[in-house]
């Protein structure tokens, strides 16, 4: 075997100077996130307090940022964005009926019809006969 003449062996100071220039560069490209709310995928199970406790009795003030997010992420996705994300999102966007309904047009609405065989059923499981 062969071996390469380039290649010089690490010490400790230059595996101490690649360790600094990672940290560097990590530190370089980090974003500290400081905002947390609650995830609005996951249901949190809460105990309610002790009755005569005065730390889980005492109101505090509101958030109204935490509530308008909250009240944002709870909300359906149709009222959310103007077009579906996914494709899943697709079927049923759009659920309003395209023609409006009218129950006196008798192309589009049948309602509800009795035959004498029906009327005759009904009468008798009303009376409790088997079928």
């Amino acid at each position: 075997m062969v071996e390469k003449e380039g290649k010089k062996e690490i010490n400790m100071v230059h595996k101490q100077a690649i360790l600094c220039e990672t940290i560097d560069k990590e530190l370089k490209h980090q974003k500290l996130y400081t905002k947390y709310f609650q995830n609005p995928y996951k249901k949190v199970n809460t105990v309610a307090g002790k009755p005569n406790s005065y730390r889980d009795c005492a109101e505090g003030e509101e958030d109204k940022e935490f509530l308008k997010l909250n009240a944002y992420h709870t909300q359906q996705p149709v009222n959310k964005y103007t077009e579906p994300i996914t494709t899943s999102q697709e079927y049923g966007w759009m659920h309003d009926p395209l023609v409006k309904i009218n129950r006196d047009d008798s192309r589009l609405h049948w309602g509800k019809r009795c035959t004498e065989l029906t009327t005759y059923k009904e009468k008798a499981w009303s009376l409790g006969e088997p079928n």
